[in-house]
């Protein structure tokens, strides 16, 4: 599961590179754990047993496109700038462990 755009369980968490309608691609949504631990009937519901989230790790804090106006942020998780520490934008570690 792609956490970011899963659902926004907690907006005080949302980074500045937020929902932009103007340019939807590539930019974070607001997900975090919070929506998806609130959201888990509705995965058993669907069947759904087992959950595997893309990384969680804190990444890159910028855009890597040059073009104004056209910006992609690391919402997936992938572009890690520290493996020690969890994306800020996704919660804290305590709501992670309420997916356990």
């Amino acid at each position: 599961m792609v956490t970011d755009p899963f659902k926004d369980g907690d907006s005080s968490n949302n980074s500045h590179q937020a929902e932009n309608p103007q340019n939807p691609k590539g930019l974070s949504y607001g997900g975090d754990f919070k929506g998806v631990t609130e959201n888990l009937d509705y995965l058993a519901d669907l069947g759904v047993t087992t959950i595997w989230l893309t990384p969680i790790v804190q990444n890159i804090n910028q855009s890597i496109s040059s073009p104004a106006g056209d910006e992609f942020y690391a919402y997936h998780g992938y572009w890690a700038s520290d493996f020690e520490k969890i994306s800020p934008n996704l919660d804290t570690e305590a709501e992670l462990k309420t997916l356990d």
